[in-house]
């Protein structure tokens, strides 16, 4: 657990170095803290650790909110449940929009980009699938999740439905340790 975690400390190093110099401003948000500002916006300090802050190995979870998945995630961190549950955590939606409160009492928001409108594919007909054709709506959130500096933070990196059901204290036990 102490090599993941020097590691972990050796990256934030970095991060806030690249952020002084680059002077935070077009480049990375090299912000440390859970569930911090968006690519864009300044990073806050932390006064507060919350409960999976320092679970091994390290998970940063994000998810791709629509307007009708917002009751949903919500209620998952009113419960500190599925990607609220890892060591860090960011949801993406249209509009930033005011997710609740972590256990230290922090507001947490969405970050807001501007997603582009996807259809669902008709098999056969239209495309290779019956799902939805959400590829131009992931790459720039994966854009942002990388830009943020947030997937350097964590030993892992992991993207999730908002409907999802993921424990994150099972994941370990499958990945093993990292390399």
């Amino acid at each position: 657990a102490a090599p993941a975690r020097d590691r972990r400390q050796e990256v934030q190093a970095v991060l806030q170095e690249v952020a002084v110099v680059g002077g935070g401003a077009g480049g990375s948000n090299a912000s440390a803290g859970r569930h911090a500002a968006a690519p864009s916006q300044a990073p806050a300090a932390r006064a507060c650790k919350t409960a999976h802050a320092d679970d091994e190995p390290g998970l940063f979870c994000w998810a791709v909110m629509f307007p009708s998945d917002v009751a949903l995630v919500k209620s998952q961190l009113t419960g500190k449940a599925g990607m609220f549950a890892c060591n860090d955590y960011a949801v993406i939606s249209q509009e930033k929009t005011l997710l609740g409160k972590d256990e230290c009492g922090e507001e947490v928001h969405s970050w807001k980009l501007n997603l582009p409108q996807v259809k669902k594919g008709h098999y056969g007909v239209d495309a290779e699938t019956s799902s939805w054709l959400n590829v131009p709506v992931f790459m720039p959130c994966w854009d942002a999740v990388i830009k943020s500096g947030k997937v350097w933070e964590q030993d892992f990196t992991v993207k999730l439905d908002p409907d999802a059901v993921f424990f994150p204290d099972r994941l370990p036990g499958v990945l093993g340790a990292p390399k």
